[in-house]
């Protein structure tokens, strides 16, 4: 499986990964992991804070995260090879933005809609499901 240098670069950016280690049966499509990036900038914005107004560009970091997320895929069956993403990163660094960004995506720009989202629960409340209809 070749994977293009671009992409390769990207992963050596998340510390001690490699996605082709254990890519048995999942193959990486480029054009749906760049689909999923380029719907950052063209789609959404910045709606407060000194980027006010201005597209929402991602960081190689979250290219990388988000070219991962999309563009694995089963080789038999097209579905996602990462169904969770667990994101340890500093305070200020964007993964709220970014989260909401992806949950977007998935509401509005993928043409394949067979995920279920669930909200954690918080103090007062219960876990909801988040489905989406066709």
């Amino acid at each position: 499986m070749s994977v293009d240098p671009k992409w390769v670069k990207l992963f050596g950016l998340i510390p001690g990964y490699d996605p082709r280690a254990q890519s048995r049966g999942y193959t990486f499509d480029a054009t749906s992991a760049r689909r999923a990036v380029d719907f950052f900038p063209t789609a959404l914005c910045h709606c407060k804070g000194p980027m006010e107004g201005t597209p929402f560009e991602l960081v190689p970091w979250q290219q990388s995260l988000v070219g991962c997320l999309f563009g694995w895929v089963h080789e038999g069956t097209g579905h996602r090879r990462y169904n969770e993403c667990l994101l340890y990163i500093a305070s200020k660094n964007g993964k709220s933005s970014l989260a909401a960004g992806i949950l977007l995506y998935l509401l509005v720009a993928l043409e394949k809609k067979d995920w279920n989202c669930t909200r954690p629960r918080l103090p007062g409340s219960r876990a909801r499901s988040f489905i989406p209809t066709s």
